[in-house]
């Protein structure tokens, strides 16, 4: 049994068996085989897949989350991940541009193409990310420092027990 409902409601067929083509020019909302919703190819879309467009969007969004923008990271707290405003600019660009292409894609070739521009994108924002670090805690530490003129550097274990101290 077919149904055939177009798309202001109206039930064009209700208890059909069968169907012979014939051209129609009409809007089908939606098309139900013995109580089964159907789709119905009107011949005028590409049936586009842009899952993996959606993916790397979400996968954009996901590489920003817990990075601040700032522009040399001495003002964030240690171990905060941050990047300068114009790194940040340029991935919401590319997420902005990967959103307009999910509408304007034409072909698959176009998705793998917004997919695979995002992804670099993302892969730039990703290697600039820097972790902020405690300047104050480099200092106690020690680190950072450079050996005076005419000292040696330290060295970089102390000898084990019995042994003499290497020169």
């Amino acid at each position: 049994m077919i149904k055939v409902v177009l798309a202001n409601g109206k039930v064009l067929v209700d208890e059909l068996t069968s169907i012979t083509p014939i051209p129609l020019d009409i809007q089908v909302s939606g098309i139900t085989v013995d109580g089964v919703a159907a789709t119905v190819d009107t011949g005028n879309e590409e049936g586009l897949d842009v899952t993996p467009l959606e993916n790397a969007i979400q996968a954009a969004i996901a590489a920003k989350e817990g990075a601040v923008v700032s522009e040399d990271g001495k003002d964030m707290p240690a171990g905060t991940y941050w990047v300068t405003q114009e790194v940040m600019d340029a991935l919401d660009a590319a997420i902005a541009e990967a959103e307009a292409a999910k509408e304007s894609a034409e072909t698959q070739q176009d998705v793998a193409e917004a997919v695979e521009a995002l992804e670099a994108a993302v892969s730039t924002f990703n290697d600039a990310k820097q972790e902020a670090i405690d300047e104050e805690e480099i200092e106690e530490s020690g680190q950072g420092e450079e050996p005076v003129e005419g000292e040696e550097p330290a060295a970089d274990k102390d000898p084990l027990i019995g042994e003499e101290p290497e020169e």
